[in-house]
């Protein structure tokens, strides 16, 4: 299978506030979407997921434009 090896720059995460959590969050976020609410039918919660437009198999510069918030 493909993978993708991320080496974080700690001391430049530091210098923006951001945790190397958050970088994995986004990068979470991106392939799988996030749950932003639940639908109830007939008494089974579904998970109802928003996610952006991206590739399935996404190139390295469209990874490194991501925007990562703390």
């Amino acid at each position: 299978l493909p993978q993708i090896d991320i080496k974080l720059n700690y001391p430049e995460l530091a210098l923006h506030h951001i945790m190397p959590k958050d970088v994995f969050a986004t990068l979470k976020a991106a392939k799988l979407g996030l749950i932003s609410t639940e639908i109830i039918k007939n008494n089974k919660n579904i998970p109802l997921y928003l996610k952006l437009k991206f590739p399935k198999k996404p190139n390295f510069n469209q990874l490194k434009n991501l925007p990562i918030t703390s």
